[in-house]
């Protein structure tokens, strides 16, 4: 096969030489497997680059899709959390409607205890006087008696003191806020905390921290000392000219009934009683028993 070989003959046009080429038959053949070869080489190229190409298309929508699921998982966590916020409020308002709840129940059981014993008391009393057993005890009550009469004398010996008390009237006229905080209800219009509602607040609201002493605004008589269900502990001061000031949420009490306090002395302490959400101070101006803004008497 390597002897055989093809003959390629070249006739000139202007000279008569012939030329003559023999190329082996073995050099096509190594021409052919050169072909083949590049024919080859680059159709395994073509479809290798096509298979790169489908995977890194795939590779894109792969990143798209996880680009979207976390953008998905995003949005998911911030629901979450909004949800969990909510979750939290409406679940501290729960715990807030149970213990409304078990107050009011537990109101409604003293006021029932507080019936029953009065109906106890007067069935006592019946039964005392149809025994004359009353005529004994009252001996040893005697003593009773007269302390709580030296100590109502001695109030309404500082009442009349009071109100006789010829001092400048400004002086009388509640100015300042009672206690350092920052004003979170105004007078007016207020939203219940607890159960969303809309009603009028006769007083303000202001935060403030446990414990800090509430000052009297102007000179009074400690007129009231009570518990409510909504206002926690509340203190009554009568100011004299148709001047009352009322205080709500109160803490510990630095005053009784009956006491004379002047303006910037102590009469209680903030707490965090009856229906709140922290230690605040609720704080209501009247005249005439008619409730004003405490705001307008601040600067007085």
């Amino acid at each position: 096969m390597f002897e055989k070989y093809f003959s390629i003959v070249i006739i000139p046009r202007k000279t008569s030489n012939v030329k003559k080429i023999k190329i082996p038959v073995f050099v096509f053949w190594i021409a052919g497997l050169l072909v083949v070869s590049i024919v080859s080489g680059m159709a395994y190229i073509g479809f290798d680059y096509y298979n790169l190409k489908s995977q890194v298309a795939r590779i894109e929508e792969l990143k798209k899709t996880k680009d979207q699921q976390a953008k998905k998982i995003a949005d998911f966590n911030d629901q979450y959390r909004e949800l969990q916020v909510h979750y939290n409020h409406l679940n501290s308002l729960n715990d807030k409607l149970k213990s409304m709840v078990v107050t009011s129940i537990d109101s409604e059981r003293k006021s029932r205890s507080r019936e029953n014993k009065n109906k106890s008391l007067q069935e006592k009393l019946e039964t005392a006087r149809k025994t004359s057993v009353l005529d004994i005890i009252a001996t040893d009550s005697s003593e009773v008696d007269s302390d709580l009469q030296y100590e109502r004398e001695i109030r309404f010996t500082n009442l009349i003191a009071f109100f006789k008390s010829r001092k400048n009237p400004f002086e009388r006229i509640p100015s300042g806020l009672p206690v350092n905080g920052y004003l979170i209800d105004e007078f007016g219009m207020h939203t219940d905390p607890y159960t969303g509602q809309v009603r009028p607040q006769n007083g303000i609201g202001i935060a403030s921290r446990l414990d800090i002493p509430i000052i009297a605004p102007a000179d009074g008589i400690i007129m009231e000392i009570k518990e409510d269900e909504d206002m926690g502990n509340v203190l009554v001061v009568d100011h004299g000219n148709g001047f009352k000031t009322r205080y709500g949420h109160v803490g510990e009490y630095e005053v009784e009934v009956g006491d004379i306090v002047i303006k910037g002395s102590a009469i209680a302490q903030v707490g965090n009683t009856g229906r709140t959400t922290g230690p605040r101070l609720y704080y209501e101006v009247l005249f005439n028993e008619v409730p004003q803004n405490p705001v307008k008497y601040l600067n007085e």
